[in-house]
Parts: structure tokens; C-alpha cells; sequence
């Protein structure tokens, strides 16, 4: 087995062209142990560069990026199981009223919200207090604010849908307004949030103009989007 020191492996990775690099060498090794090595130093790599820079209590750069990703993927993968067994009328969800299906998709939804809240916060927490910072900054009680206001107007626009069957527009709503949120507090941030929400806006145009495809969009906005993201390393505040 191959061991990579920290000090080799940041001579070895350019930080700015992790991932490229990171596949490359990935498609090069031929041991799984040293793959592995090589994947997890890389996590390190990325922690530590993180921690060298500032970042808000909501930061998706680094662990909370890939953990936020993977949990969307799996709660729109279980809502889509939802929707596909009430609509096909099976055993269970099938056989419920739609309003006791609304508020089992509104509890569901909840759960999703409330996990990815704690998780992010918890685990920035965590690693704020390694950099000696604690608390509430104004930024990130500034980015709080305005994504609850956005979920707040996300969850009325729903009820809206629901109650005039327009079920078609309730996922290119939740990515348009989650990058309408993204691009407002992209100055409470490193100034990439804003990317970040002008990818989540076309892929709520495209779920729109293609609803047949819909799902895969959703996944790709929440999911994939966010683990990619996880992988950027800011530029240290002078």
C-alpha cells in the first residue's frame, strides 16, 4: 500500500483543480486500498483548506455539501416511490384519502427540512468552534432569514398547487426559489452562491418546459449540484 503523507499529497494536488485531478489519479491507481487512501486524504485536504477560510453556520462547502446532496437524493427518491404507489393505487398509500396523502408528503417534506437544517448547522458549528468562532454571525442570520421567507412563500405557492391541482409546478417552483434564494445571499457569502442559484433557476425552467423529466432535475439541483459544490475551496479572506 501506497501512504501519502499530508505534506506530499499537497505538493501532489493543485487545490483550485481537486476533482479533475482527483479522477485522474483515481483512473491511474490500481490497488482499491490506495484509491481509498487517496479519497479520503483528499477529504482532508478540503476540511483543512475550508477551515482556513471563513464560512457561515449554512456553508455547503466540504462534509455538509456531500451529506446535504445525498440526503435530498434519497428523500426525492422516496417521495417519488410515494407519489408512484398512490397514483398506481396500491396497497397502503394507495388506498389513502388525498388529504390524508397531503399532510403524509407535508410531514415527509418536514423531516427533509429539519435534517438538512441540524445536520448543516451542527456539523458548521462544530467546525466554526475550531477556528474560535461561536455563535450567530449577521451573515448567517441574514441567509436564515431570507430562506425562510423563500420556504415560507415555497409552502403557500405549494398549498396553492395542491388545492388547484397544478401538482406539475410544484418542482420547478421549489428550484426556482431556492435560486432566486441562492442569488440574493450570494453577497453573505464567497461570492459563489450565486452560480449556485442561476443553476438551480434553469433547472426549474427545464423541469417546467420538460415535466416529464422533472425528477431526474430535481435530483441532479438538490443532489448533485451540492456534493460538486462541496468540492470548492474559497480563496483565504486578506
Amino acid at each position: 500500500m501506497i501512504c501519502f503523507s499530508a505534506n506530499k499529497i499537497i505538493e501532489y494536488l493543485n487545490l483550485n483543480r481537486l476533482l479533475p485531478q482527483l479522477v485522474i489519479n483515481i483512473l491511474l491507481l490500481k490497488s482499491y486500498s490506495t484509491i481509498f487512501q487517496l479519497i479520503f486524504c483528499s477529504f482532508q485536504l478540503i476540511n483543512s483548506a475550508i477551515l482556513e477560510s471563513k464560512f457561515h453556520n449554512f456553508s455547503l462547502q466540504g462534509i455538509t455539501g456531500i451529506i446535504f446532496g445525498i440526503i435530498s437524493i434519497i428523500f426525492i427518491w422516496f417521495i417519488k416511490i410515494l407519489l408512484n404507489s398512490f397514483s398506481l393505487g396500491d396497497e397502503g398509500i394507495g388506498m389513502l384519502p388525498i388529504s390524508f396523502f397531503e399532510i403524509l408528503m407535508a410531514i415527509v417534506a418536514l423531516i427533509y427540512i429539519l435534517i438538512c437544517y441540524f445536520t448543516i448547522v451542527l456539523i458548521n458549528k462544530k467546525r466554526r468552534k475550531k477556528l474560535g468562532s461561536k455563535g450567530w454571525e449577521y451573515s448567517s442570520k441574514k441567509i436564515r432569514n431570507i430562506f425562510i421567507s423563500f420556504l415560507i412563500t415555497g409552502g403557500i405557492l405549494t398549498y396553492s398547487f395542491v388545492s388547484e391541482g397544478n401538482l406539475k409546478l410544484i418542482i420547478p417552483t421549489s428550484l426556482i426559489l431556492f435560486g432566486i434564494a441562492s442569488v440574493i445571499t450570494n453577497k453573505y457569502t464567497n461570492s459563489t452562491t450565486n452560480i449556485f442559484g442561476i443553476l438551480f433557476i434553469v433547472n426549474g425552467i427545464v423541469a417546467i418546459l420538460f415535466p416529464q423529466f422533472m425528477f431526474y432535475v430535481w435530483g441532479v439541483a438538490f443532489g448533485i449540484y451540492p456534493i460538486i459544490y462541496s468540492f470548492y475551496t474559497p480563496k483565504k479572506n486578506n
